[in-house]
């Protein structure tokens, strides 16, 4: 449903059509004396009714407009600067800047998380009174828009299709980003399954890291269940896991039952904040697929 702009106002933005969806989000109006001129500025969302997919606009009438695209991989890099240098925010668009002789300023700041993700946006406008002064600071704060674009709605490892010879079958998929490498370590497990013999192996892909796959018939696994279980250990590592000297992590642990059959697997991935810290580490928990049988 289309949000109609407040009335008294000096400047509207565009109408929306049968292809787009606008929604204004925020109004701005600041008088500068010394220019007897009107600064408007809107700020609104535009929307393709097709797709979902959207990006901010934030108009100062009569200067420039500002296009806040979500998806921009600048934006997440700048964001992720902004993060790692300890700011609240990150600046961004056309500004005007005060300086000694000119008091004036245009800001638009996006407030993230320790993630690094975008949580609000706040416009600040000032101009000049009639003896140059600053005028009251004009701020109106906004929440970052939800929407199909946003990078919760995004994965970064796709599980392969399947084929006339082998099928494929998700497991299970995990995610995280890394605000310092401003990278998103994704993983994905699926069982690849050969069509005719029915035999099948598991495999793990990842985005910017090395995968691994399992025969389900390996001997080497078992003697490797063995070797853990001499150990202490519940559970196999598969694949070289991300081990480095910070606080990222990333592993795929096969567990096993007191009979030493695979019950189940994990994959579990640890990121960094801004500081280097660690993220809350993410687990995504797969059942051991069950042999499939083969007919005649």
């Amino acid at each position: 449903m289309d949000v109609e702009a407040p009335t008294g106002q000096l400047a509207y933005p565009p109408k929306s059509d049968n292809r787009t969806e606008i929604t204004q989000l925020a109004y701005l109006h600041s008088f500068d004396a010394v220019q007897n001129k009107n600064y408007v500025c809107l700020v609104y969302k535009e929307e393709s009714r097709k797709t979902g997919e959207w990006k901010l606009k934030v108009d100062l009438k009569g200067m420039r407009v500002t296009a806040i695209n979500p998806d921009s991989s600048s934006l997440r890099r700048n964001l992720a600067k902004a993060a790692a240098d300890g700011r609240e925010y990150l600046v961004t668009g056309y500004q005007i800047e005060p300086s000694e002789d000119d008091p004036r300023l245009l800001e638009n700041r996006i407030f993230f998380d320790e993630a690094a993700q975008p949580q609000s946006i706040e416009i600040h406008l000032v101009t000049r009174n009639a003896d140059g002064s600053p005028t009251e600071r004009q701020v109106v704060a906004i929440d970052w828009p939800a929407g199909n674009r946003s990078e919760a709605g995004k994965r970064f490892v796709s599980l392969p299709k399947s084929t006339f010879s082998h099928s494929n079958e998700e497991l299970a998929y995990v995610d995280s980003y890394d605000v310092i490498a401003n990278h998103h370590y994704a993983y994905l497990a699926y069982k690849r399954t050969h069509v005719k013999t029915g035999k099948w192996e598991l495999r793990i892909v990842a985005n910017g890291t090395s995968g691994t796959s399992i025969d389900s018939e390996d001997a080497t696994l078992v003697r490797r269940i063995q070797a853990a279980v001499g150990d202490g250990k519940d559970y196999v590592v598969l694949g070289v896991p991300l081990a480095t000297k910070d606080a990222r992590m990333a592993e795929t642990r096969l567990y096993f039952d007191e009979t030493l059959t695979p019950s189940h697997g994990e994959i579990h991935l640890v990121t960094r904040k801004a500081d280097g810290s660690p993220m809350e580490k993410q687990v995504a928990r797969f059942a051991w697929p069950a042999l499939v049988p083969v007919g005649p």
